[in-house]
């Protein structure tokens, strides 16, 4: 095993903060469609979503409509900052770009910068 793979068993892992205040740990992922994975780009199937990190107090959620049929339930979406601030403006894209694991990824905004999203000035598409 590497130097880098290895874990001092005497001290835990640090624990994951929330990407957007930095001070809790994430209960929640962003679902926003970033984009779809080939072949499988049909609506519902095989999404890359920007999966962002989040608190309960970060998270915009978002209700998307009931499960019916036995067991019936709300159905609840939560989005980022950013994410959610494009979607209350009208300003988010419904895409149906086909992409690669590498694309998917330049697109995660907090993949790719250390501000918050209601800070950045721009963010990947």
């Amino acid at each position: 095993m590497s130097e880098e793979n290895q874990v001092d068993a005497g001290r835990p892992l640090p624990r994951p903060l929330c990407v957007v205040c930095k001070r809790r740990p994430p209960v929640t992922l962003c679902s926003f469609v970033l984009g779809w994975e080939p072949d499988n780009h049909v609506l519902g199937q095989a999404a890359y979503q920007c999966d962002a990190p989040m608190c309960t107090d970060c998270a915009h959620r978002v209700v998307a409509g009931w499960s019916m049929g036995p067991g019936c339930r709300l159905l609840t979406r939560d989005y980022c900052p950013w994410h959610a601030s494009k979607i209350l403006a009208g300003t988010a894209e419904i895409t149906r770009d086909v992409l690669t694991d590498a694309e998917a990824d330049a697109r995660r905004w907090w993949l790719v910068t250390e501000e918050k999203p209601h800070e950045a000035q721009t963010a990947p598409k």
